[in-house]
């Protein structure tokens, strides 16, 4: 804002005190402009001063030739605070954002100050489709070659800020980067809005306490979330950047807007190692898989010999022979006696626990010859029984 500044009664008195004249820098209206809704007047002041060197746009102040008169006591009643937003932002192209407004309380009703810095959007139009600049004390519609100029005017000079959105992946950056080569920018304060819920602790400590300095070319980024992420909150995600800084002595306003929408697909930008670490990422899944299903085959293949295949290749070779060969019956649990013996689930759990379990040999043999005949007789036929002597 302008480096004078009026937040306070005192202030807006100190004005009547000593008969501060409007001027380039400050314009006066009565509270019938909020009374009357007269948002034409609001948007043609504000535009205007923004559209020169910034300044102050004060409601309150009875000022019919200039002069300041008096103060009319304010505007009685609710808060005009987010309707002036509203109609500044609406009725003013494009949209004028890097506005201040201030309520001042008196006794009966609340005086308006808006400020505003010159524009680095600017030319800003009206809502009545006409360019102002302020002239003396009056805002004047401002000359073809005079609106091309403002248009033409070098930017990074007046506001070195950058605000860009920068995404690496899926993840999204609000980037601040300094563009001037030999100037600081300072006492940097941040305000961001959402539609949707957002709590991230780096953006609440950069709001909260904003950036000290930003040295010439320096950049720094702070992270917002990822772009799934913040539209899996708001579809159509938006997030709004205000700032206010220091540049060269001078108050800088500025703002930026981004639609999370618009950063799907194709415009979120993928760096040459992301992809590359991506595309290994998959490999190493894909061999992943290959080597579970081996190990899951490898083990269906364990499962279906009785201890190792060696042995099941000799007794396979003694079979050949036709010599007759006993099993272990320790090599086996309760459903390898299942199948080869053909008896129910109860009865090859019941060998199992006598043969599948930590058991004194005594203990075992006992066991076992109180099993029925016909199943002891079953097991005898395919297993070697021998528990010692």
């Amino acid at each position: 804002m302008a480096h004078v500044s009026y937040r306070t009664l005192a202030d807006l008195q100190g004005i009547i005190a000593d008969s501060i004249p409007e001027g380039v820098t400050l314009e006066y209206k009565g509270s019938s402009v909020l009374r009357n809704r007269d948002d034409s007047a609001i948007c043609k002041a504000v535009t205007a001063l923004a559209n020169s060197v910034g300044g102050h746009f004060i409601i309150g102040i009875e000022a019919p030739a200039g002069g300041p008169m008096k103060l009319d006591g304010g505007l009685p009643g609710p808060s005009k605070l987010d309707w002036i937003h509203k109609t500044i932002n609406a009725n003013t192209f494009p949209p004028l954002e890097s506005v201040e407004v201030i309520e001042i309380p008196d006794s009966d009703g609340t005086y308006y100050v808006i400020s505003t810095t010159a524009s680095v959007h600017a030319p800003h139009q009206s809502k009545d489709r006409r360019y102002y600049k302020r002239q003396g004390s009056h805002s004047e519609p401002m000359e073809h070659y005079e609106i091309e100029d403002v248009r033409s005017r070098p930017k990074s000079a007046q506001a070195p800020l950058r605000i860009s959105l920068f995404t690496e992946d899926t993840f999204g950056f609000l980037r601040f980067r300094n563009d001037s080569t030999t100037d600081i920018i300072k006492n940097l304060k941040c305000r961001v809005e959402t539609n949707f819920r957002f709590e991230r602790d780096g953006i609440e400590h950069l709001c909260q306490r904003g950036l000290r300095e930003l040295r010439p070319d320096v950049q720094r980024y702070f992270l917002l979330d990822t772009i799934p992420g913040m539209l899996q909150k708001n579809a159509e995600a938006e997030l709004h950047v205000r700032v206010n800084y220091e540049f060269r002595e001078q108050p800088v306003t500025d703002h930026a807007s981004f639609y999370m929408t618009d950063l799907l697909e194709s415009a979120i930008i993928k760096p040459p190692e992301v992809k590359a670490l991506n595309e290994l990422s998959e490999k190493v899944e894909k061999l992943t898989k290959h080597l579970e299903r081996l190990r899951s085959d490898t083990e269906k293949l364990t499962q279906m010999v009785d201890g190792s295949g060696l042995r099941l290749s000799q007794r396979t070779l003694q079979a050949l022979k036709n010599v007759e060969q006993f099993f272990d019956p320790y090599e086996f649990d309760w459903d390898g006696y299942k199948i080869l013996l053909d008896i129910s689930t109860d009865e090859a759990i019941s060998l199992h626990r006598i043969f599948g379990v930590i058991d004194s040999e005594p203990g075992r043999r006992q066991r076992y010859e109180n099993l029925p005949t016909d199943l002891r007789a079953k097991f005898e036929k395919k297993f070697r029984v021998d528990f010692g002597s």
